[in-house]
């Protein structure tokens, strides 16, 4: 666990951890990760790569494989990271990361901020909501990738009504939302929004509901952990 200011750089790799939290990684300070492999981590309830509750900056990295378990539906968030904090992520890969509740990839927390640059989601999964990206706080999303992601609602990106999220300069492909939400984007009372990404082949099997949907992005409201 890091409680002050850390770097871990220079190809380092974490794998086959196992935790209650943050099976690779507990962050509670400041923490740059760097050229390094994140993969097959997993938590009994959240955060199965890192659990973030500090400012957690990944550069050039992969999360990969890291599972965030629990009773499907019930508990088990954020399966490559749950970020309560302040996450950066630029030029890095999530893939193959599942949680058994939200968030596949990564779930952002409430009045918690998620800026993603050029980086790829791909062939995530969450039983609930949010394949690549569960957002309840502040999303920024630019110049980046979700493609073969699933989850009932919101294959690639799950925005809460609460939420905010700016999407812009991306591509969303092949995700899928078993219940509503394939993976594009949708405008919201919240101001999501942003230069209109190209959404190819993302697949609803039963579009709608109480949350009226644009291009496919979910947009329900999940229960809080």
């Amino acid at each position: 666990a890091n409680y002050g200011t850390t770097s871990i750089t220079h190809s380092s790799t974490l794998i086959v951890n196992t935790a209650t939290s943050g099976g690779g990684i507990v962050n509670q300070g400041s923490l740059i990760v760097d050229s390094s492999i994140i993969s097959g981590n997993s938590s009994s309830n959240n955060g199965g790569g890192i659990f973030n509750a500090g400012t957690l900056t990944v550069i050039s990295s992969t999360l990969s494989s890291n599972t965030a378990g629990g009773v499907p539906g019930t508990n088990g968030a954020g399966g490559g990271i749950l970020n309560i904090g302040t996450l950066n992520l630029d030029n890095s890969s999530l893939s193959g990361n599942t949680a058994s509740y939200q968030g596949g990839g990564v779930l952002n927390w409430t009045a918690c901020t998620l800026n993603v640059t050029n980086s790829k989601f791909s062939g995530n999964s969450a039983f609930l909501y949010g394949g690549g990206i569960l957002n309840l706080g502040a999303l920024a999303v630019d110049l980046s990738s979700f493609s073969g992601n699933s989850a009932a609602f919101g294959g690639g990106i799950n925005n809460n009504p609460d939420a905010t999220a700016s999407v812009r300069n991306s591509i969303f492909s092949d995700n899928l939302g078993s219940n509503s939400g394939g993976g594009g984007r949708r405008r919201n009372s919240s101001g999501a929004g942003g230069s209109s990404p190209e959404v190819r082949q993302d697949t609803s099997i039963n579009p709608g509901g109480a949350s009226p949907l644009r291009e496919g992005f979910g947009n329900q409201r999940p229960v809080a952990l």
